[in-house]
């Protein structure tokens, strides 16, 4: 109990905050695209895209690997954070530099102002998250949701009441460079608070050290910003904003289930360290944790792609009206991106934690060339048919790579048995709903969350009746269950009183 309490307590405490984040995220997302249509749609997020394109540069994998520095050295790692601090500041001033400089040379002259605001906003969240990760690596998550949460309810209530009024793209990057500013201002407080005022150490041998640590993260972050933010920047230069629009719209339902299993992969990354460390010669037990976690991934990841093959046009018009039918097909089609991209980020998460980052790096970086010019290609030729194409091929290939590395150094994320079970599962699950969805003549929204939540009672019950639950599963949703229990027994206790 007392040994999954922490690990359950984090990773509850950050996928709630990641359901609230994505929630409100999806929410203003959803109410830009109705407003703003899909034209001035697609011009809002290459925009903001162009910027995220290069954030990567503001961090380089610092605050990641500053989660090892704290979790090895806990306290006394102080200094390791200071030549962080300072590392920080000079990268948020190159990042500002850059950005502004690319913009000038390839975007429209009339949105660099724009641009200015997203970047100095963008720069100070980058401060934030890595504040935010010295916490994580002394696993208390619970504050990571105050430092954020602010920010995302600033940008819903506030942008929402400009798109009500009427307002347009202008107005909504300025509220949202305000809103990403404040997160800075509350981690730093919180930091202040607990640790004292930070100072900037310029310790040359530390500095080093922090380097050799975060390349490779910062390597493979390139990778992960290119596959992300790359097509809407491609698809607005080569084709059109409407393009792009039609594109993101798809884009960002299938992030969903995506970031769930980011977020939870990021939550256990403290103890895949902690496990490596403590069972180093024992690969047995330590693939056995790891394939633990990728089972839990493709829980969300297996019926995510369920969902979105059949429901795909009925989902599209109810989050997003009929001006973006075009968009049905785009998230049909890149249902298996959501299963690769998954996997693809636990195999990262798992040869960081093995401290084979010098591989990550040889693979990153062939792979980041690869999206560059695979992208390049196929969207300036074939447009949103090409952006798809390349998201799936460039993901499938660069998953196909991180396990075959894996399965050389001896370890394994797959227990096939496991994986038999939940793909047989999913694919009833699959047949039922079909065959439900096609008895209903009528689209409700109501049917289609009724059928969606059977379709995950049928995915769970077969999982448990083929053997797909272990017996450490069953302890760890045990503890889980006792840990509601005492929260529950505590408010009513509360209350009573």
């Amino acid at each position: 109990m007392k040994q999954n309490y922490k690990l359950i307590t984090n990773s509850s405490v950050l996928l709630a905050y990641t359901g609230f984040e994505v929630a409100i995220l999806f929410l203003f997302n959803i109410l830009a695209a109705r407003f703003l249509g899909p034209k001035e749609f697609g011009r809002f997020i290459y925009l903001v895209s162009f910027v995220m394109l290069f954030t990567f540069l503001a961090d380089l994998g610092i605050s990641l690997g500053i989660i090892k520095s704290v979790v090895r050295s806990g306290f006394e790692s102080q200094q390791y954070i200071f030549s962080g601090f300072f590392l920080k500041l000079l990268l948020t001033a190159l990042f500002l530099v850059i950005i502004v400089l690319s913009f000038l040379a390839f975007g429209r002259k009339e949105d660099v102002l724009l641009i200015i605001y997203l970047a100095i906003a963008e720069g100070l969240r980058s401060g934030a998250i890595y504040i935010a990760y010295i916490f994580r690596g002394m696993e208390k998550m619970i504050y990571e949701p105050l430092f954020f949460g602010l920010d995302r309810l600033i940008l819903l209530i506030i942008g929402t009441v400009a798109l009500l009024c009427g307002y347009g793209v202008n107005e909504l990057i300025i509220i949202i460079s305000a809103a990403k500013a404040s997160s800075f201002v509350i981690a730093f407080m919180f930091y202040v608070k607990y640790f004292g005022t930070p100072r900037l150490s310029a310790n040359r041998t530390l500095i080093l050290a922090i380097i050799r640590e975060s390349y490779p993260i910062a390597i493979a972050s390139l990778f992960n910003f290119l596959m992300v933010y790359l097509p809407p920047v491609f698809l607005t230069t080569f084709k059109d904003s409407r393009d792009t629009g039609i594109f993101q719209a798809a884009f960002k339902v299938t992030l969903l289930p995506i970031l769930l299993c980011t977020v939870f992969v990021q939550s256990i990354y403290p103890s895949m360290i902690s496990r490596y460390s403590a069972s180093e010669n024992d690969r047995n037990s330590v693939s056995r944790f790891y394939s633990l976690g990728t089972k839990m991934i493709l829980n969300v990841a297996l019926p995510s792609l369920v969902f979105f093959s059949i429901f795909s046009k009925e989902i599209i018009i109810l989050i997003y009206g009929q001006s973006y039918i075009g968009a049905v097909w785009v998230l049909r089609a890149m249902g298996p991106y959501i299963l690769f991209s998954s996997v693809l980020v636990m195999s990262m998460y798992v040869l960081f934690a093995l401290n084979k980052g010098k591989i990550v790096v040889k693979i990153a970086i062939p792979t980041s060339i690869v999206c560059f010019l695979i992208n390049y290609f196929f969207i300036s030729i074939f447009g949103i048919n090409g952006a798809v194409f390349s998201l799936l091929l460039i993901s499938l290939v660069t998953l196909t790579f991180y396990l075959l590395t894996l399965h050389r150094l001896g370890y394994r994320i797959f227990r096939l048995r496991d994986s038999f079970v939940q793909v047989l599962s999913s694919f009833i699950m699959f047949l039922v709903i079909y065959n439900i969805n096609g008895l209903f003549t009528v689209r409700r929204s109501y049917l289609i969350f009724m059928t969606i939540i059977l379709g995950l009672s049928i995915y769970f019950i077969f999982l448990a009746l083929l053997g797909g639950i272990s017996h450490k599963e069953r302890e760890i949703l045990g503890d889980i269950a006792k840990i509601i229990g005492k929260k529950v027994s505590g408010i009513v206790k509360l209350r009573s009183r």
